[in-house]
């Protein structure tokens, strides 16, 4: 199993630290690179994952800090990949899969 937690729209965040004059004036990017930025990015995280995903038979899912209502959100689930509605849910399933896998080891032992 895959987990890709922290996943999140790079876009908001890049927007909030270019609002920032320190930060702004030592990034290089202008409006036209950073949309077409957008758009790879989302091209580049999510489909190719998830290719590979089925090819090897890998469970993924993505963990998204945001709202799960945001654009980012909505952008990952219309790719097709498994998004938990909140943050905190995927903790505790990756914690009752390691309780189950020590119980299996236990039987097997």
């Amino acid at each position: 199993m895959l987990i890709i937690y922290g996943v999140f729209g790079l876009q908001s965040v890049m927007a909030t630290y270019l609002q920032n004059p320190q930060i702004r004036e030592n990034i290089e990017m202008n409006k036209a690179g950073a949309t077409q930025q957008k758009k790879d990015l989302t091209k580049l995280l999510i489909p190719p994952i998830l290719q590979l995903s089925k090819e090897n038979s890998i469970p993924v899912l993505y963990i998204n800090p945001q709202n799960f209502a945001s654009a980012w959100s909505k952008n990952i689930r219309d790719k097709g990949a498994i998004l938990f509605q909140l943050w905190d849910r995927p903790v505790r399933c990756l914690g009752k899969l390691y309780t189950y896998a020590k119980y299996l080891n236990a039987l097997n032992a």
